[in-house]
């Protein structure tokens, strides 16, 4: 799970991991940590969802 916090905001990114390579698994959740803080405060997104 990745989490970004700043001044009170709340945003977060999680994911599965099933056997694919670690650093793809946090290169997905990462993608979702942005996909959340661009969505707006207070948001959480699932790796691989849309």
């Amino acid at each position: 799970m990745s989490l970004y916090r700043y001044g009170g905001e709340d945003s977060g990114g999680f994911g599965e991991w099933h056997t694919e390579p670690l650093e793809q698994l946090v290169a997905s959740v990462h993608g979702a940590l942005y996909q959340a803080k661009q969505k707006g405060k207070n948001q959480i997104v699932r790796a691989g969802s849309k």
